[in-house]
């Protein structure tokens, strides 16, 4: 059960072909980051119950339980569901000790850039008010479909159009191949392909590469200052 809490779940690796004989056995593949990750968070009062069942865990004596209940740990956190936080009322903060423990047993890892390189010394660094100013309208305003790269990515993971994630999917050292900037500029096309050669991305095309809103962000990852 712990490892349920913390792991993504698998599925069928030829879920998104539309042929497939669902009759038969297929490699399951790990779900990506993203649209389609079921991410488990628990709310109000349920948040509170979790902690309480987590907390002995964290002490046990197997090494192995500590560690999955740590990575369930995870998934006590604030979540922006307005609507569910008022029917599920707030946590009375059983859950903080868990949080703290959690935080305590991540060390900090050394900065490193999307493409798993870490940045070099003396790259100018993205400024932050840079990024408020001129990015975050990017993020924030609705495209052709009348929606924004924020409202899909609102409960993701790894980028959720805030400051802080966004500089989760930025490489220092080659900024044109940042996340922030490649995924945005590609098609749907490939979507859920196992071993595509494409770069993917479900919300489709954004922006073009070379448009205003790709060369805003381009010089924010390059730190240019408002």
């Amino acid at each position: 059960m712990l490892a349920g809490l913390g792991e993504f779940e698998l599925r069928r690796g030829d879920v998104y072909d539309p042929t497939a004989d669902r009759s038969t056995k297929f490699p399951g593949v790990y779900n990506r980051i993203g649209n389609d990750v079921e991410q488990i968070v628990f709310f109000g009062a349920a948040n509170d119950r979790m902690a309480k069942a987590l907390a002995p865990l964290l002490k046990s004596d197997d090494p192995e339980t500590r560690r999955l209940a740590l990575l369930a740990g995870q998934m006590l956190r604030d979540a922006a569901f307005g609507e569910v936080s008022k029917i599920s009322g707030p946590p009375n903060g059983a859950r903080d000790p868990i949080l703290q423990a959690v935080k305590a047993a991540q060390p900090a890892p050394p900065p490193r850039t999307a493409g798993g390189g870490r940045a070099r010394a003396g790259t100018a660094r993205p400024d932050d008010d840079y990024f408020r100013g001129y990015v975050e309208p990017v993020l924030t305003t609705r495209g052709k479909d009348g929606q924004a790269c924020v409202h899909c990515h609102a409960t993701h993971t790894l980028f959720n159009a805030t400051l802080g994630t966004a500089k989760n999917v930025i490489n220092l050292e080659d900024p044109e191949s940042s996340l922030l900037l490649v995924k945005p500029t590609s098609s749907a096309e490939a979507e859920g392909v196992v071993n595509a050669s494409k770069t993917a991305h479900g919300g489709g095309v954004r922006f073009e590469k070379g448009a205003p809103e790709y060369n805003t962000i381009l010089n924010w990852i390059r730190g240019t200052k408002p």
